[in-house]
């Protein structure tokens, strides 16, 4: 695949004063597409180590899909996370929707899923499992609650874990 949209794309984030580094990897399931730096993030090399997703349109889009399914009485965000998994740790069990999106679950801020899990179904034990969790009640943005939210809104919809 051809780099050049997204090199363009990160150049303007610079230009535009939006940003100071960015950088940009499009990848399947067969491995790497593209990548992108521009600013800052351009001097650190061909395959620098991520340091932070710094921009993701799922945590958005996720969030207006639920308020949607909310509204539209299909999926409440006052639905507890054991009504949908009763497997999960009595901590999240009875977390609900909303605590997800507002990422008062006590999950952790991040993990590295690229060698921690194999595939949805290993996501969806671990994260309901419960040692993904942290000690303390502060509230702590975490990628883990919208990635949970995620999997319970397909379970909770159609009833079955996986297309």
């Amino acid at each position: 695949m051809n780099g050049e949209p997204l090199q363009l794309w990160c150049d303007a984030l610079i230009e535009r004063g939006l940003a100071t580094a960015v950088e940009c990897r499009l990848s399947s399931g067969d491995g790497p597409l593209a990548r992108a730096a521009a600013g800052d993030a351009a001097s650190a090399g061909e395959d620098p180590p991520p340091l932070f997703d710094l921009a993701s349109l799922t945590k958005p889009l996720t969030a207006t899909l639920a308020l949607v399914l909310d509204a539209a009485g299909r999926l409440p965000l006052a639905s507890r996370v054991g009504d949908v998994w009763p497997e999960a740790a009595p901590e999240l069990a009875r977390s609900t929707l909303e605590d997800l999106l507002r990422h008062r679950t006590g999950l952790r801020r991040w993990m590295p899923l690229y060698a921690t899990c194999r595939d949805e179904r290993e996501l969806a034990a671990r994260l309901l499992g419960g040692e993904w969790l942290r000690d303390g009640d502060e509230v702590v943005y975490s990628d883990l609650d919208v990635m949970l939210w995620t999997l319970t809104a397909e379970r909770g919809l159609d009833g079955t874990y996986w297309r």
